[in-house]
């Protein structure tokens, strides 16, 4: 009977050890799993971040563009002062522009 008993307090001693053991691996796994949300929710900040200054650029782009398709220059030149004449060869000519308008209007940006 005293073997018996031994015998499973040995057992006990033992499970109790695995026990400790086990409960020391659950504590590490629970503070990695701890520090894994934590760099979760930062890399999740992070990305809504990214999205709202990638939309900003978007933004920019696309209002550019449509500026690069407004922006245009206009120019116009005529060899006669009005109405219509001969402006052919004659024995070449130099030309002289006389009534040249130009209108350009230059880009201007929007400062945020």
């Amino acid at each position: 009977m005293e073997a018996r008993i031994t015998a499973a307090e040995s057992l006990a001693e033992e499970l109790q050890m695995e026990n400790d053991a086990q409960a020391t691996e659950l504590s590490v796994t629970q503070q990695k799993l701890s520090s894994l949300q934590q760099r979760l929710t930062v890399s999740e900040c992070r990305v809504e971040e990214l999205a709202k200054q990638q939309e900003g650029q978007n933004a920019t782009v696309q209002e550019l563009q449509n500026t690069n398709k407004v922006r245009k220059l206009a120019f116009s030149a005529s060899l006669l002062a009005s109405g219509e004449g001969n402006t052919g060869n004659a024995d070449i000519v130099q030309l002289i522009y006389k009534n040249v308008y130009q209108h350009w209007k230059p880009l201007q940006l929007k400062h945020r």
